[in-house]
């Protein structure tokens, strides 16, 4: 009986071992994907800051999360002075704040993906007409809709656009 304890006890010490050894294997593996994960979100925040385009995250209520250095750059506020307030109690024009709120009332609507302009006002009361292409991230928790917005100011594109024709009327004659 001795030989078969001391068999079954070096079977199970091996099966051990064995167990021993994968679970260092997992936590090793598990320390790779959040070092990868890290670094992949390091990458990322690179890009948003350094992206010459406004890049704009809402929650579902509406509230600024994310609000890169374009932004800051274009408006005159820093991050901290807009992060949790709305677009519309910040930038809106009064008379687009509901032309706004409506584009965004159901943000699955194909409107919300759609191109489109709006003015933003910036701190020193300059408006500003900006292009915006926005998207929808479902949170993974409730599926609750966050909107990225990236944005151009084509503020000056505009004024040449409208410039034109009267150029080209006045070249004319």
């Amino acid at each position: 009986m001795m030989k078969e304890d001391k068999k079954k006890l070096a079977s199970e010490s091996e099966k051990m071992r064995q167990r021993i050894a994968e679970s260092e294997a997992t936590e090793a593996g598990r320390k790779q994907a959040e070092e990868a994960l890290r670094e992949s979100q390091r990458t990322l925040e690179a890009v948003v800051e350094t992206a010459p385009t406004l890049i704009v995250l809402t929650d579902p209520q509406g509230r600024i999360l994310l609000f890169n250095r374009a932004c800051e750059e274009l408006t005159g506020y820093k991050r901290e002075e807009v992060v949790g307030k709305t677009i519309a109690e910040l930038f809106l024009p009064p008379e687009w704040i509901p032309i706004v709120q409506k584009r965004f009332a159901d943000p699955y609507a194909p409107e919300v993906r759609a191109p489109h302009e709006n003015p933003w006002i910036t701190k020193s009361g300059e408006e500003r007409l900006i292009e915006w292409r926005c998207t929808v991230l479902p949170s993974p928790l409730d599926g609750r809709a966050y909107v990225l917005g990236t944005g151009l100011d084509i503020t000056e594109r505009k004024r040449v656009e409208e410039a034109l024709p009267k150029s080209a009327i006045c070249c004319v004659h």
